[in-house]
């Protein structure tokens, strides 16, 4: 399964639903790109302070998160996704961090996690109930 930014974050701000977010990520396999990871933190070190990286470290240890690599397969996949769904072109209206969870995804042909939504609008496969 591969993990989306808005779940994880999700996760650790303890958010609707969060409890639900993190069952499915502990039983379940999950990756994330490189890219990704880098946003998480980004975002977590942006509203937690540096307890926010410590928090994400805590989790991605808790449930196994293999942090893949982004090669240049998944690149044109996110390109496709944007042309595809991207903001400005489709009411999903993916953003830069979206489209990257969303080329993992594809090439993996594994659901995703996320919160919200712009996902369902694509064709990717939910990992949601």
């Amino acid at each position: 399964m591969i993990v989306e930014t808005s779940a994880f974050v999700a996760v650790i701000l303890q958010e609707q639903g969060w409890e639900r977010l993190y069952a499915m990520m502990f039983e379940n396999e999950c990756r994330m790109s490189a890219p990704s990871w880098v946003e998480v933190n980004m975002v977590l070190l942006g509203r937690l302070g540096e307890s926010g990286r410590e928090d994400a470290q805590r989790l991605k240890r808790a449930i196994r998160l293999e942090i893949v690599p982004f090669n240049e397969s998944h690149a044109e996949a996110a390109i496709n996704g944007f042309l595809a769904y991207g903001k400005g072109r489709h009411p999903a209206s993916l953003n830069y961090g979206d489209v990257l969870s969303y080329a993992i995804a594809k090439e993996t042909t594994e659901p995703l996690l996320f919160v919200g939504d712009d996902f369902p609008q694509t064709d990717v496969e939910s990992a949601g109930p």
